[in-house]
C-alpha cells in the first residue's frame, strides 16, 4: 500500500469516515475487512484533475 498510496492519502469512505495518511487508512481497511470479511468492490471509473483523483466504487459483501 505504501508503494501505490500518496502518504498524504486523504479519504472518504462510503461509511461517512474520513482518514488520513497510510495508517489511518490501513486501519479502516482492517475495520471494514473485520466487519465483512467477503467484502469485495469494484473501481467503475478514475477521475483525475491537477490535485485529486477520485473513483466511484461499487461495493459487495455480507455479514
Amino acid at each position: 500500500m505504501r508503494g501505490i498510496l500518496n502518504p498524504a492519502i486523504d479519504f472518504r469512505g462510503s461509511i461517512g469516515l474520513h482518514v488520513t495518511g497510510h495508517d489511518e487508512f490501513a486501519g479502516y481497511m482492517r475495520m471494514i475487512r473485520d466487519a465483512f470479511p467477503d467484502f469485495y468492490n469494484w473501481i467503475n471509473d478514475i477521475v483525475t484533475t491537477d490535485d485529486r483523483t477520485v473513483a466511484p466504487l461499487t461495493y459487495t459483501g455480507t455479514r
